[in-house]
């Protein structure tokens, strides 16, 4: 399968695989490869992937974000995709799966992301944002959003252990996606670009102290599937 990955722009990543144990980790055995500079990548495996997702990780020190280029990220991050996706990995498909976490199906997370941060019903959560914002001002409003997401994405990374399960790790992202990006909507929509929608959430809220952090220590023994594109 293939397709590409983005960030508030596109990524270069170390790693990006089909997890088929659903635990968020690289195995030897799973399906990886790497995305090319455009965040690009194509995976190939014998087995059927309808149920599986795409994990993309961005490696600190390796990972660029293309709005800076030539500059390795400096905190790691995870994307995933839900079931079945293939297209795009991006901070709204790894929003979309914490709240399917929680027990929502695909459509009733997208609704509501959707309602929550004031998008129309034909505005696309799944999309390109990047590609898209070119002739539509609302996806220009979700790179925002995605660019934010993306530096709590960076801050749960930091403070959960290797041991954290994927689930638990999922509720964290939630919480506090909720909790800074979804509290902020307003002034993270209204940057003129992506750097001042995080300076702003910033700014409006305890972000530098008060990371949400769920500390669970029960393994759900759920099947995860990962499959993605990302952007």
């Amino acid at each position: 399968e293939g397709g590409t990955m983005r960030w508030s722009a596109m990524l270069s990543v170390k790693f990006g695989g089909t997890d088929t144990d659903g635990d968020g980790i690289q195995d030897g055995d799973e399906p990886s490869g790497s995305t090319d500079a455009n965040g690009n990548f194509s995976i190939s495996s014998n087995q059927n992937l309808t149920n599986f997702r795409v994990v993309i990780k961005g490696v600190e020190n390796v990972t660029i974000d293309q709005d800076n280029p030539g500059t390795a990220i400096t905190s790691a991050f995870t994307f995933l995709t839900p079931p079945g996706e293939f297209g795009v990995a991006s901070p709204m498909t790894t929003e979309i799966v914490a709240r399917m976490n929680d027990g929502l199906d695909k459509d009733a997370a997208i609704a509501a992301i959707k309602s929550d941060y004031g998008f129309s019903d034909d505005v696309d959560i799944t999309k390109d944002y990047i590609a898209e914002k070119v002739t539509n001002s609302a996806y220009a409003q979700m790179h925002n959003i995605a660019a934010a997401i993306t530096v709590v994405l960076q801050a749960v990374e930091s403070s959960n252990s290797s041991a954290t399960s994927l689930a638990n790790k999922l509720r964290s992202m939630k919480t506090n996606i909720q909790g800074f990006v979804g509290s902020n909507v307003s002034v993270i929509k209204q940057a003129s670009n992506p750097t001042q929608a995080v300076t702003s959430m910033k700014e409006n809220s305890s972000f530098n102290v008060d990371i949400r952090l769920n500390q669970f220590n029960v393994y759900l023994n759920e099947q995860v599937t990962l499959t993605s594109h990302a952007v």
